[in-house]
């Protein structure tokens, strides 16, 4: 018998553990707290949570009246009810920071949540109501966090508290909700006054420009190594022994030689060279990026390393030795 009597307990104690655990809260409401007119003293207070420490959060309705003009509330907490502290929330649906004061508006019901830390929670009358209005109060408080105090909107204030702002310009005059999900536009970046100004490596800021000026560096880093930068190749085969043109000059553009292959073909004693310079064929103002190598036939030497011409210059090979032939290919950057 006892055996029998202590299976069923641990099949009933079983069966329970097996229940799904349900979420439970209690709360308080009240759905007329105060009705606040122009005849209400300032400062008059409603306490709406008094000495409890059950209520984690408290949604305050206001429902304000079709003729007022004017009046102030702030909000209040409270751990000794003696010392009372402004608090701040967010309005019910939209999740905008509210508090801790709020301006009276005319025909207006709005909602309220505030998270609740103390045992005491008011709204106080801090500035007298004008017109003829009545303001009425009502609250309900609950046990369990209300899911709009997670997110609040901060809207920053005039004045010093401005620190920038992000414009969004599609080309039009204005940006619509309808036409902001296929925008292609600009973000710029302004102090209020100043809008920064984009400008290429060769062009100079000059003294009409806006204060804030962004110029690329004409020392940025490496375009072998750039995605976004334009990859040429030139390719062909040598002949002769003049100093032959690969790549013309363009204004005051470098020409960053990022892959060398030479394949030796034919000749006697051929060498090759690769060098830089201005005028025809780099007569002029010549300097060498590789100097002359024996291009053994049948052979293939390649670089790893990358060059960089002075700006304005075009880039030229020369061969020595009697009738050389060579295979080229050579990639390149010019900017």
């Amino acid at each position: 018998m006892q055996k029998l009597i202590l299976f069923a307990l641990l099949t009933v104690a079983s069966l329970w553990a097996q229940q799904p655990v349900a979420v439970q809260g209690a709360g308080a409401i009240g759905t007329s707290d105060a009705a606040w007119t122009s005849g209400t003293s300032v400062n008059t207070a409603v306490t709406l949570i008094s000495n409890s420490s059950q209520y984690n959060a408290i949604q305050v309705t206001l429902i304000q009246g079709t003729t007022l003009t004017g009046g102030v509330v702030t909000f209040e907490s409270s751990i000794d009810n003696s010392n009372w502290t402004s608090v701040q929330g967010v309005e019910k649906d939209n999740t905008t920071i509210i508090g801790p004061t709020y301006t009276l508006v005319v025909s207006t019901n709005i909602s309220f949540v505030f998270p609740v830390n103390a045992p005491y929670f008011r709204v106080r009358l801090s500035t007298v109501i004008t017109g003829s209005g009545t303001v009425t109060i009502q609250h309900a408080s609950q046990t369990l966090p209300d899911v709009g105090l997670l997110a609040g909107i901060e809207t920053l204030g005039a004045s010093t508290n401005v620190i920038g702002h992000v414009i969004v310009d599609s080309g039009s005059s204005a940006v619509t909700q309808s036409t902001f999900a296929n925008l292609k536009g600009t973000v710029e970046l302004t102090d209020g006054t100043n809008t920064p100004a984009a400008k290429a490596a060769s062009t100079a800021p000059v003294a009409t420009d806006p204060a804030l000026v962004v110029a690329n560096s004409p020392n940025g880093g490496n375009p072998c190594q750039n995605p976004s930068a334009t990859l040429a190749m030139v390719a062909g085969q040598t002949s002769g022994t003049s100093s032959t043109q690969l790549i013309a000059l363009s204004g005051s553009t470098h020409i960053y030689v990022c892959g060398i292959t030479i394949q030796g073909i034919s000749g006697t004693t051929p060498t090759f060279a690769l060098r830089y310079g201005t005028g025809t064929a780099c007569a002029a103002g010549t300097a060498t990026i590789i100097g002359a190598f024996t291009t053994t036939a049948n052979a293939t030497f390649t670089w790893g390393a990358q060059f960089v011409t002075t700006a304005g210059q075009e880039l030229c090979y020369i061969q020595t030795g009697t009738s050389p032939v060579a295979n080229y290919a050579i990639s390149y950057v010019q900017q």
